[in-house]
């Protein structure tokens, strides 16, 4: 018997099909609601990452993976448009956005970044990210409002300041993959990085500041002011939401270094930075905040209690939930461009389109980005010694791409709340297609046309000592800023590494134990070298003694060579050797053939030479004064020196 149904209920389809035989089942294929979603979803993650190999096989560089991946959305699209299953069943709810997608990107982000380049470039990287994003939020949104009356649903200021807030924030994934390859200089790439991941979360705030302002029933005097507490609280209080529960998570794995516990180390990670976003959510503050920066700090201080394996399978593992996430976000990209814009899910199409509120945006969002970087980089040449070059500023103004983040914000938009969600989705799904598919694929091309300057270390590995001492002109460029009289830096930089050795004292296991194990090796390795150093120099005194001897004739030469040869290389026999002069000559010889492959074998060891003795008659002058006792006070005055210096810099 053999059952078989299909259901289409509310644009879900659900597929039963089932043989039995004497009323047990023996085969069957149930797909339900959510199955079906799950199944769609692994089948589009497959088939994008066979088409991103191909990319990497067929070394296809100057088209975006971003770009592909909407191109596969695309057509996924007008299937399931085909197959008449309803965008509500591909993308169940909008939290979906904000719960699930979005968190672990920025977090990604915030535990990758560089922290040491970032702090050298952090003026200009907040001017960019914070500065030029408000600006670019409030000037778009004004001059969208201005143009109000031409669009086909209205818009007041606060509705105006959302879209500009939303279509303000950048996304140069596919400009950072290129820069890789490129291997661009790194001011622009660290410059370029962290912009794009405080630009992310200062869009997000604004979004939602202006988002409640809309809410408001009334613009009154005092909106402004509630508006600037209320971006305060939320910005710092995400900040420290993050510090603290940064700070929590590195102190619990301060406990995980013995037994098997340190499997435990990823997840205290992952549950850590997660609950850092929900809590904060809970308490009304910025959750994206809260995320980037505890994934900037427990990666400053978790990195230095947790395993070596649990380090890597962490890095890896946010990589690819992070890469995963932006994948299905430029998915749905496509798929909703299909539904949205050709009217796939019965919508009214002709009312979505809004040509004005199409090349208005596009008119000021390209013009502006390219007013905000070179006015904002002309303001940072007062405080930067090498400011960065008008090259370097056109490819960081051509490369401000809108993606993922910006098609989040606006599909997350409710009609309730947002009278123009479909023109504002309309348009947003146009910028992102034009940035990516025009600015994207050209960016190379630019880069090659403008010669901007490539990286001087071109992935060279690091040398002991930049990997000894990371930081070693620190102190240098500190004296001279106090030296030019810049007291303000030395006095912030002071601060904040004040703050940071106080945390590490609280959460970091076994703090500078690495420094310490290092000089205690360095102090046994001197000392063998001193104890090898002495024996040599009495070494050669004995030999210079044996040489006396064997030329002297009244001396018996069996008997000495029987007590000076106790390694054996004169094996002759004793009683095989006649007593005469010129066996006596003989010996003498090998005797001093012997001295010479000794002296010589042991030179090109002695890196530590005691100095004035060249030759076994040196070590013989030198001998009556260079006793163990002597010697060794002689050499441990360059060992507590080398000592010294070791203690002062940990």
């Amino acid at each position: 018997q053999t059952v078989m149904s299909l259901l289409l209920t509310g644009g879900e389809l659900t597929v039963q099909l089932e043989v039995v035989v004497d009323n047990i089942l023996i085969l069957g294929i149930h797909i339900g609601a959510v199955s079906q979603v799950l199944l769609i979803v692994m089948a589009l993650l497959i088939v994008t990452t066979i088409f991103r190999l191909l990319l990497h096989f067929l070394e296809i560089a100057f088209i975006p993976e971003s770009a592909i991946v909407i191109l596969i959305g695309c057509v996924t699209g007008f299937i399931l448009w085909g197959a008449t299953v309803g965008l509500d069943t591909i993308i169940p709810t909008l939290d979906l956005f904000f719960l699930v997608l979005i968190p672990p990107i920025i977090f990604e982000a915030g535990y990758h970044l560089d922290k040491t380049a970032f702090m050298h470039n952090i003026r200009i990287i907040l001017l960019l990210a914070v500065v030029g994003t408000g600006l670019a939020a409030a000037i778009t949104g004004l001059l969208i409002w201005a143009a109000a009356p031409l669009y086909k649903e209205s818009m007041d200021v606060a509705e105006a300041l959302v879209y500009g807030s939303l279509i303000s924030a950048v996304d140069p994934v596919a400009v950072l993959a290129i820069f890789d390859e490129v291997h661009v200089n790194e001011t622009l790439n660290i410059v370029v990085f962290g912009e794009s991941v405080l630009n992310d979360a200062v869009s997000i705030v604004f979004y939602n500041l202006f988002l409640d302002l809309s809410r408001a029933p009334s613009f009154t005097a005092a909106v402004p002011f509630l508006g600037l507490l209320r971006f305060t609280y939320v910005s710092f209080g995400g900040a420290i939401m993050g510090l603290l529960f940064a700070l929590g998570g590195s102190f619990l794995t301060k406990f995980t270094g013995h037994g098997e516990t340190h499997l435990l180390e990823t997840l205290i990670l992952l549950i850590t930075g997660y609950a850092s976003y929900l809590v904060s959510e809970v308490f009304l503050m910025s959750g994206i905040i809260a995320i980037l920066f505890c994934g900037i700090l427990l990666q400053r201080y978790a990195e230095s209690n947790i395993h070596r394996k649990s380090r890597t399978t962490f890095k890896y593992m946010i990589k690819i939930i992070a890469s995963t996430m932006d994948v299905i976000i430029f998915l749905m990209l496509g798929i909703v461009t299909v539904y949205h814009c050709f009217g796939a899910d019965g919508g009214d199409v002709d009312a979505r389109w809004d040509p004005a509120l199409i090349c208005l945006t596009l008119a000021i969002i390209l013009p502006l980005r390219f007013f905000l970087v070179f006015s904002l980089s002309w303001l940072s040449k007062f405080w930067r010694i090498k400011p960065l070059g008008y090259r370097d500023q056109f490819i960081m103004a051509y490369g401000g791409l809108r993606g993922a983040i910006a098609f989040a914000l606006a599909f997350a938009l409710e009609a309730e709340d947002y009278p123009a969600r479909d023109i504002v989705i309309t348009a947003t799904l146009v910028v992102v297609w034009f940035t990516v598919f025009i600015q994207g694929t050209t960016i190379k091309p630019l880069l090659n046309l403008l010669n901007v300057r490539r990286s001087t270390t071109l992935d060279r590995p690091l040398s002991i000592m930049e990997r000894a001492i990371p930081n070693s002109f620190d102190p240098i460029k500190d004296a001279i800023r106090r030296i030019a009289g810049n007291y303000q830096a030395g006095t912030v930089t002071k601060f904040f590494l004040a703050m940071d050795r106080f945390f590490a004292s609280l959460v970091v296991r076994g703090l500078y134990s690495e420094e310490k194990q290092l000089v205690q090796s360095m102090r046994r390795l001197r000392k063998h070298e001193i104890n090898r150093q002495l024996d040599e120099v009495e070494e050669a005194q004995r030999m210079e003694v044996f040489r006396q001897d064997l030329a002297n004739p009244k001396v018996n030469l069996h008997r000495v060579m029987a007590e000076r040869d106790p390694v054996g290389v004169m094996s002759t026999p004793l009683d095989l050797v006649p007593e005469t002069a010129s066996d006596d000559e003989q010996v003498v010889e090998e005797g001093l053939r012997f001295l010479q492959s000794s002296h010589q074998r042991a030179r090109p060891r002695n890196r530590f030479a005691v100095p004035g003795a060249e030759s076994v008659a040196d070590y013989s002058a030198l001998a009556p004064v260079r006793r163990r006792p002597a010697a060794a006070a002689a050499l441990a005055v360059d060992t507590n020196d080398f000592e010294m210096r070791l203690d002062g810099n940990y």
